[in-house]
């Protein structure tokens, strides 16, 4: 089966013969054509709850009733690897996560302390708290949602479960051994925080096109956490999806996926 949809990137220089200024960068376009047993739906962070931002999440939520949902079972439908990746503490919450678990994920990954810099500066302490920046574990809200979260508690928001034959997978390992043992090379993704999650996790965008994967956005199909003045214009949102598109993959829809899905042929 083949899944047709239309992709865009941006560029960094303009059409020969314009003048060499960003007002006439012009968007790429192209229409692709993969196979779908080559390919996987990454669904990252949607999680049903987190209210030290509850405004995010009202915002994802609707997103993912909306538009992920029906990708999902559209996506489902026509065959395609489904792999959610919410994160180690909501992986371990669902059985199919141990199909792909390496000793890393099953015993935690082993790590040495680097000789530097030295571990009073390292952890911020003693006279070195004053260097304590974005630092979420510092918050007071979050320390708040951890004791009364527990990680069992910790679920997929509703409409988008893991159903028997999706995969659950916690780290960017597991996920290409996921993908190894099945072939994949395409990943479409959605989910959230996109100027966090989709980008920098060890199963994100960057990391997983390190790998040498071919790597698509939806872009509707994702949110970022924004600032009190970019909140208006969800400003982050696309810068983020701008740069993605512009350094690391390509973006598509959630409508081209769908259309993509029901008129695919063997």
């Amino acid at each position: 089966m083949e899944l047709s949809f239309k992709v865009r990137w941006c560029r960094e220089a303009v059409d020969p013969g314009l003048a060499s200024t960003e007002r006439n960068l012009k968007r790429g376009e192209a229409q692709w054509s993969v196979p779908v047993e080559r390919s996987a739906l990454v669904l990252v962070d949607c999680w049903a709850d987190y209210d030290c931002l509850k405004s995010v999440w009202e915002r994802c939520g609707r997103i993912s009733d909306e538009l992920i949902a029906p990708v999902l079972r559209a996506c489902r439908k026509a065959g395609m690897t489904i792999a959610h990746c919410p994160s180690p503490e909501w992986a371990r919450n669902y059985p199919q996560w141990k199909l792909y678990a390496g000793d890393e994920e099953l015993f935690g990954a082993t790590w040495t302390k680097p000789a530097w810099p030295p571990e009073e500066f390292r952890s911020r302490k003693g006279v070195n708290a004053q260097y304590i920046g974005a630092n979420l574990w510092a918050e007071p809200t979050y320390q708040d949602w951890l004791k009364r979260v527990k990680p069992e508690m910790r679920r997929i928001t509703k409409s988008l479960e893991p159903v028997d034959g999706d995969f659950v997978v916690a780290t960017g390992n597991q996920l290409h051994r996921l993908c190894h043992d099945r072939k994949v090379m395409h990943l479409f993704y959605v989910g959230f925080c996109t100027n966090i999650c989709i980008k920098d996790r060890d199963y994100g965008m960057r990391e997983m096109r390190h790998r040498g994967y071919n790597v698509i956005l939806l872009r509707d199909c994702t949110s970022g956490i924004e600032q009190p003045e970019t909140i208006d214009a969800l400003s982050i949102t696309q810068a983020s999806i701008f740069d993605i598109e512009l350094k690391i993959g390509v973006t598509t829809t959630s409508d081209e996926i769908l259309r993509a899905c029901s008129g695919s042929k063997t």
